[in-house]
């Protein structure tokens, strides 16, 4: 399965230096690559609002880690059997986090996200 790097911002940075890191992976190996800009849904005046936001963008982007890891099936709990938890945690080991500061948390919240759901780990590189 191809790699994908998920990466994320932290409070108040600027989300500029994504190219240079899509850039530095895509040199590197052949990957997908998300950049999670989430800063207009934060208030830069509130950290702490920020930090309730960031648990909130960690929920949701462990619920489209849960889609890349079970392959966009459209009901995955209907399927006929259990997931093969072996497949799932192949595509999981495949699936990284990278995230800065702030960004650094909602990789962990989302990391959670899929240990909870799925009941496999993703790998975080925090602070980048």
């Amino acid at each position: 399965m191809q790699l994908t790097y998920i990466i994320t911002h932290g409070f108040l940075s600027a989300a500029e230096w994504f190219d240079d890191l899509k850039n530095a992976i895509f040199s590197q190996v052949d990957a997908n690559v998300l950049a999670v800009k989430w800063g207009k849904g934060m208030d830069k005046y509130n950290y702490l609002q920020a930090v309730a936001d960031a648990q909130v963008v960690g929920r949701e982007l462990g619920l489209l880690a849960e889609h890349v890891i079970d392959g966009f099936e459209a009901d995955p709990k209907k399927k006929d059997g259990p997931y093969d938890q072996q497949k799932r945690r192949k595509r999981a080991k495949s699936l990284h986090f990278i995230g800065h500061s702030l960004g650094a948390h909602i990789c962990a919240y989302a990391a959670k996200y899929i240990w909870m759901s799925l009941g496999v780990k993703a790998s975080i590189l925090s602070n980048a």
